[in-house]
């Protein structure tokens, strides 16, 4: 079960901060600066919101009866709709209304839910898009982007600590691979207790620059397969800044006959950063202007649909002029499915492997050849015509909302598409972090500790397959992709 005064204790004891050594506000700044420009397909009806937009703060809640008995009327206003529910799992008839994010009954198989289910008819009026110009949707709500800045070996350091300490909050069925905390994530590298203290003895050779030590602890790693020389390369000498575009609803069905539809939808990109131009500019007279100036991302990586799809994409960043980064900074949002792409404008097959329609294809070929052999080629035949012929394409547009950047030199407010987002930070630094400090402290951070964290998943769901995201940062994720460009 979770529990957020043990998450606290742990940040206090481990001295917690990933950022170092950039401040909180250093780390906004950058946000802010780098965010690249998102554009989103002309009929795209959610737009970027944040969790506080998500979860509708303010409204007071009602009982969990609303969510299990409530006939809902499809003309229903919001200003009827009851906030957040969240439930201990699938099916269950108890609720955590009262004490929302703070009990410490959640575990990973809590969901939330605005939409009782995945009642389109909700999401289209709480967060569907009302108004547009011309043929173009507009956001209903303002678009608000979530940004999250991790130094990876500072990461993985704290990552390892989570899993090495037994009190850290963990899944309710004993396994030490799962820690109740989205901001940690999964391990990044290593299964056991043996390999996470011989990754943090690593790291501290790292930091105190005993070099033979350290390459002879790494040689014993990699030869156990616990970490590559290029996964430490990365971790010893990179910086991510993650950005986490959140959208209500999923309405890939809507225009795909094989899309899913889901309510939540938490994707993805992420910057990659040099660590020795960081601490050169940390360590500049001229911090501020080295910041600004000097300190440029290398690479850019998005996330599209599940990891297993194998259908995320990086690219090297040009440093040729400011211009050509900023063309290289631009990530199409995908029709419904909101995955995030940068090849452009255009069409994408979407392969999906462990999709219950595939799924259902060959258990229906399996079933013919076992009862009617005679049939079995020809059935083998029809799934493979629409294995090829059915697949779900994702569509991406310029002819859409523009979420732009300010640092883009390109800014233009003569339309309404041209909009110029919020960049919320999540604050993990040691001076001023998410486990220790309270929320008002900035006031540009509207997520708690217990919403960030929370280990389950942003949606309800109806039927046997649940496609509503976890909130889980994508770090492990990213880190994957760059191992494997960096390995080509």
């Amino acid at each position: 079960m979770t529990d957020l005064n043990k998450l606290k204790m742990f940040a206090q004891n481990t001295h917690f901060g990933v950022t170092t050594p950039l401040s909180h506000d250093e780390v906004k700044f950058l946000a802010q600066k780098w965010r690249p420009e998102f554009r989103f397909h002309e009929d795209e009806l959610f737009h970027s919101i944040s969790l506080s937009q998500f979860l509708l703060k303010g409204n007071e809640p009602l009982p969990t009866d609303y969510f299990l008995n409530c006939q809902v009327d499809s003309s229903i206003h919001s200003s009827s709709v009851p906030p957040p529910v969240i439930f201990k799992k699938h099916g269950s008839n108890k609720g955590f209304v009262q004490r929302g994010f703070e009990t410490e009954e959640i575990d990973e198989d809590s969901f939330v839910t605005d939409l009782k289910g995945t009642k389109y008819d909700i999401a289209l009026d709480l967060f569907g898009s009302d108004h547009h110009h011309g043929r173009v949707k507009l956001p209903r709500l303002p678009m608000n982007f979530l940004a999250e800045f991790r130094m990876l070996r500072e990461t993985l350091k704290h990552n390892l600590e989570a899993y090495r300490d037994g009190l850290f909050p963990r899944s309710s069925n004993g396994s030490d691979s799962v820690v109740l905390d989205a901001i940690q994530g999964p391990p990044l590298f290593g299964t056991d207790f043996s390999d996470w203290e011989d990754l943090l003895r690593l790291i501290e050779m790292n930091e105190n620059g005993e070099t033979a030590n350290e390459a002879e602890l790494l040689k014993k790693l990699v030869d156990k397969g616990v970490i590559s020389d290029t996964e430490w390369s990365i971790i010893s000498n990179y910086a991510f800044l993650e950005y986490y575009p959140i959208y209500a609803y999923n309405n890939f069905d809507a225009y795909e006959v094989l899309g899913n539809k889901h309510e939540g939808d938490i994707e993805g990109c992420c910057l990659v950063f040099e660590r020795s131009q960081i601490e050169q500019a940390a360590n500049s007279e001229n911090r501020q202007e080295m910041l600004d100036k000097e300190l440029l991302p290398k690479f850019i990586i998005t996330s599209a649909h599940k990891e297993s799809f194998d259908d995320d994409d990086i690219r090297r960043i040009s440093n040729a002029s400011l211009e050509a980064i900023w063309e290289d900074l631009i990530v199409w949002v995908s029709l419904g499915s909101h995955a995030s792409r940068i090849a452009g404008p255009g069409e994408f097959e979407v392969l999906p492997y462990e999709d219950p329609i595939e799924f259902g294809v060959v258990t229906g070929v399996i079933i013919i050849c076992f009862f009617v052999p005679q049939y079995c080629i020809a059935a083998a035949i029809l799934a493979l015509i629409l294995r090829n012929t059915l697949p779900p394409m994702d569509k991406t547009s310029d002819k859409g909302v523009h979420a732009q950047s300010s640092s883009s030199g390109d800014l233009s407010t003569s339309s309404p598409t041209n909009i110029l987002p919020k960049t919320e930070v999540t604050p993990l630094s040691q001076e001023y972090n998410i486990y220790l400090h309270p929320m008002d402290a900035d006031p540009d951070c509207s997520s708690s500790l217990g919403e960030r964290s929370f280990p389950g998943r942003w949606g309800a769901h109806k039927g046997k397959i649940h496609d509503s995201p976890g909130f889980t940062n994508k770090t492990k994720r990213y880190l994957k992709k760059l191992t494997w460009y960096l390995n080509k």
